[in-house]
């Protein structure tokens, strides 16, 4: 059986992620250099093939070194992984009685902007699949999420698009149908929007329906107009802030309390350009969320480079605020560490066990799913292809459709992430295993396996760099040695 693990260099430094916790701890480098041979052979047999070659006073403390790691539930061979448990029809039967809790209309795929990332809608062409839906395919898709959703229990109602401000009477139903009709105030109602089409009115009446609104914008006006343009091709820059300058002067608690503003950012991408922008008093009490969006190809190395070499950029600012060297947005820097860092600022310290969820993906259609403009469920808004429907809104959820879909991606997990040192940290899920047919493919989940792994390893030298750089906060951190001896409950088997 394989151990779980790599070792990152970090400056003159070496550390060492372990799967079997999900722990990272500084390595010495002598432990380091003997560590595949101790795996392999030993405490004894390494001590005696070593014997000689290095100081026998340093060799000794490496070796307890790795023992104290493997006593505090480091470094144990990985049994094998089940991921076809969570697809199990009885176990999957269970999971679907209870009702989703967010439900995401897809209320037109027709858009007024020709986004250069945008899956909906390509530069040329225009869209792919002009649909619009219909109240008739609105109403019972609502009325199936509150029916199973009693008072009080805050279910979610997305709408999307495209840009579903262009089915505006839609949009009012369907606010009028939750709030008047339902008379549910407790239902989260959110609005995705590039926000160029919102007068006066149409704010108000958001405002009015306490509408949570979610405003595209990707920073100052050269680095969102490259992407984000009229389908003329006129810049959408200037209207978004007049969008959001409408909303300061008219409604300025609904703006502070309401109004998300979100930022989607590539490799390519000036990310210094872009904090420096939001970093600005005119948006220091807004919600500013960030992403990454998903290249279409192979990344680019030039691009690469240039995004890491501006992450250490804003690593190091944030360690001269904590010193109190410079002023600093530490809420932003907090909002792009959760995009770049993902699964391992989050991650769970302790013992894994031998179930395993595939690279957590989420189980189709289990808490959320997408209603299309034509009235078929899809997983979410990023998987509405042909050959994606996991049922419809006469007959719901098709278990065994939504449990097929999941299931090719973890036959595929419980053959090729077995022994895999980042399975833990993975956040793949079953779009990266689909060919362009919409079926599981060993070939596409391998090379987006590739990525993910040197994303990870990118993410962890990232992670050292800003835990090295802060010692009063290394000594707290979840997942050091330290804190492994602390709580040796959440670390031993």
């Amino acid at each position: 059986m394989s151990v779980g693990h790599v070792t990152l260099a970090v400056g003159a430094d070496r550390y060492l992620y372990d799967t079997s916790t999900n722990a990272l701890v500084t390595i010495p480098p002598m432990a380091c250099e003997v560590l595949e041979d101790w795996i392999r052979l030993g405490a004894r047999r390494t001590l005696r093939r070593m014997a000689g070659r290095h100081p026998a006073g340093e060799l000794r403390k490496a070796l307890e070194f790795l023992g104290a790691c493997r006593q505090r539930g480091m470094l144990r061979p990985m049994g094998r992984l089940d991921f076809l448990d969570v697809v199990r029809t009885s176990r999957l039967r269970r999971l679907y009685a209870c009702a989703p809790r967010r439900v995401t209309l897809g209320v037109t795929e027709r858009c007024n902007q020709r986004c250069r990332y945008c899956p909906f809608v390509a530069v040329q062409g225009g869209p792919r699949r002009p649909v619009d839906m219909t109240w008739e395919i609105a109403r019972p898709s609502v009325d199936r999420l509150l029916v199973g959703a009693p008072p009080g229990s805050a279910p979610t109602l997305e709408l999307f698009g495209g840009e579903p401000t262009l089915k505006w009477p839609l949009v009012e139903q369907v606010i009028d149908h939750v709030r008047r009709r339902w008379r549910r105030r407790d239902v989260q109602l959110v609005l995705y929007t590039n926000a160029t089409l919102l007068d006066r009115a149409r704010l108000a009446r958001l405002v009015a329906s306490d509408v949570l609104l979610v405003l595209s914008l990707d920073g100052p006006g050269r680095v969102h107009d490259r992407e984000r343009r009229l389908a003329g091709g006129a810049p959408t820059h200037s209207r978004v802030l007049r969008t959001l300058r409408a909303l300061r002067r008219r409604h300025p608690a609904y703006l502070r309390r309401r109004v998300q503003v979100h930022c989607t950012f590539g490799l390519e991408s000036d990310l210094l350009a872009v904090f420096r922008y939001f970093s600005r008093p005119a948006f220091r009490d807004l919600d500013i969320t960030f992403g990454y969006r998903a290249g279409g190809g192979p990344e680019n190395e030039a691009d690469l480079a240039r995004h890491e070499a501006q992450l250490e950029i804003l690593d190091r600012w944030h360690v001269e605020a904590l010193h109190g060297r410079r002023a600093f947005h530490r809420g932003l820097y907090a909002s792009i560490l959760g995009a770049s860092l993902g699964g391992v600022l989050f991650r769970r310290v302790g013992t894994a066990g031998t179930v395993a969820h595939p690279n957590r993906a989420c189980l189709p259609g289990q808490r959320r799913y997408f209603v299309s403009g034509t009235g078929s469920i899809h997983p979410c808004e990023h998987h509405v292809g042909p050959g994606s429907e996991i049922g419809d809104l006469k007959g719901g959820i098709d278990v065994a459709r939504a449990g097929e879909l999941l299931r090719g991606h973890a036959q595929l997990c419980n053959r090729m992430c077995q022994g895999c040192w980042a399975w833990r940290l993975c956040s793949h899920c079953f779009l990266h295993s689909l060919d362009v047919a919409g079926r599981p493919s060993a070939a596409c989940k391998e090379k987006a396996c590739r990525i993910e792994r040197e994303r990870i390893r990118r993410s962890l030298r990232r992670w050292i760099r800003i835990w090295a750089a802060e010692p009063r906060w290394a000594r707290r951190v979840k997942g050091s040695l330290r804190w492994l001896e602390a709580h040796p409950d959440d670390a031993v088997p």
